[in-house]
């Protein structure tokens, strides 16, 4: 087998080279059992004439079965010698070359199945807690430029990285996609929504000592208004309470305005 090759369940991928030892051997056993079985029908023949002992027949059983046993060691041992394929899938690295001694635990040949692959992403500490089954998220994948797909979360592992301080989770798209090991992807995951929502650009929100703000346009004056904030995304925030939709606001130039500047030209968003 080599890399790229499609494997079917059960299929000999590997063969250890005492597999020809113990196929002669099963072939030797084979030829001698049949012996037995002969000779122990001769001593059967033998005793209904009485010409034997029925001690004779016990021991032709005794050696007849002593070599049955023997056969099927030697048959159970064969599978011993050949690794086969678990499932259906595609070679993905074969570590041995035919002749090379190997160490007892040494990985031989690596397979996957291209219907089992997901992808995996590691979400902040901060957002650990937010993330469950089922979630939806948006896949940006290089391997398919300029293109977003939507995906779900259909497992959540139950710990977080002790080093990374990150909680990994498991994704797999909602279409068919031609997916190999190791791409890489960009995850979004769709943590809240909101319906209906006024949403500005974050610079537009001000830091003041009583909360956040922004700077409402009427009629030509700066009205400074207190808001709450809710969901972020990106370089958009969204404005819970504090400015209706169709207000204008500033977002430019409006660190440096007061309540009651007069505002000219471009009135802002």
């Amino acid at each position: 087998m080599r890399e790229g090759d499609h494997a079917k369940k059960g299929q000999e991928l590997i063969l250890v080279g005492r597999k020809q030892g113990t196929e002669a051997l099963i072939v030797s056993l084979e030829q001698e059992l049949e012996k037995e079985r002969a000779n122990l029908e001769r001593m059967r023949n033998l005793a209904e004439r009485d010409a034997i002992a029925q001690e004779k027949i016990d021991e032709a059983m005794a050696e007849f079965e002593k070599v049955r046993a023997q056969l099927v060691r030697a048959r159970e041992s064969l599978r011993d010698y050949a690794i086969t394929a678990p499932w259906n899938g595609v070679i993905s690295a074969v570590n041995v070359e035919e002749g090379q001694f190997v160490a007892p635990g040494t990985p031989l040949i690596e397979m996957y199945d291209p219907d089992s692959l997901v992808i995996m992403a590691s979400v902040p500490e901060r957002n650990a807690a937010e993330i469950s089954v089922g979630m939806k998220t948006e896949l940006s994948l290089d391997a398919f430029p300029e293109k977003q797909f939507p995906g779900l979360i259909n497992r959540v592992y139950p710990y977080l990285d002790p080093r990374l301080r990150t909680r990994t989770v498991e994704i797999v798209p909602e279409e068919v996609l031609d997916l190999l090991p190791g791409m890489f992807a960009r995850i979004k995951i769709v943590l809240e929504a909101a319906d209906n929502a006024v949403v500005v650009p974050k610079e537009a929100v001000i830091s003041t000592p009583e909360g956040p703000a922004v700077f409402v346009i009427k009629d030509g004056t700066a009205q400074r208004r207190m808001i709450k904030t809710g969901i972020e995304e990106e370089d958009r925030i969204q404005i819970a309470a504090g400015v209706l939709a169709g207000e204008k606001i500033a977002v430019e130039g409006h660190r440096d305005l007061k309540p009651g500047s007069k505002v000219r030209g471009n009135e802002g968003n």
